[in-house]
């Protein structure tokens, strides 16, 4: 207030000459008029945008939330995908094993197979070559025992009784044949 009457000591205008009474009125005035302002504004004006503010930060929270519950939703669809994943992978290599285990299986019993047809044609030609072999060893006897028998009656001149000594001739010549 002070300054106030320094202010008007300094200025000599129509101002500086109000009276006190009239001063303390202005200033109540104006004071009073503030107040309604204020009051206005803080219903008209004020109280709306921080109404829409608030709606607004409602707003944003919502949104933020939801977002959070999206993120939180993802990460488990994310989880889910990775463990489902992991199980369709597991299972394709239990598959895949399988089917290895059961082609190695059937490649050896296809090669049991084998061994088994190769061995049973070795063996039957084997008899079959020791049936040759016989009946042509056979064969061969009895032609060296014609052969010899009769070389001897001719050599003799007179005929040979076989039976007695087929059985001897035989039996070298089964042994020079083993020989």
């Amino acid at each position: 207030m002070h300054w106030l009457l320094f202010l008007a000591a300094a200025d000599p205008s129509p101002l500086a000459q109000v009276d006190d009474a009239t001063d303390w009125t202005v200033i109540a005035l104006t004071i009073l008029f503030f107040v309604v302002f204020l009051n206005l504004m803080r219903s008209l004006v004020f109280g709306p945008v921080l109404a829409l503010l608030e709606e607004r930060q409602t707003k944003i929270m919502s949104g933020l939330n939801q977002v959070e519950a999206q993120r939180a939703e993802v990460e488990r669809l994310k989880q889910d995908y990775d463990r489902q994943w992991a199980q369709v992978e597991a299972a394709a290599a239990a598959k895949t094993q399988a089917a290895i285990d059961t082609g190695k299986r059937e490649v050896m019993a296809l090669q049991d197979q084998a061994r088994a047809e190769y061995l049973a044609l070795v063996e039957a030609g084997h008899q079959q070559l020791e049936a040759e072999f016989s009946n042509a060893k056979d064969q061969l006897l009895e032609q060296v025992l014609t052969l010899t028998f009769t070389t001897v009656e001719r050599t003799l001149a007179e005929p040979v009784d076989r039976a007695a000594y087929e059985a001897g001739v035989r039996q070298q010549l089964e042994e020079a044949i083993h020989a």
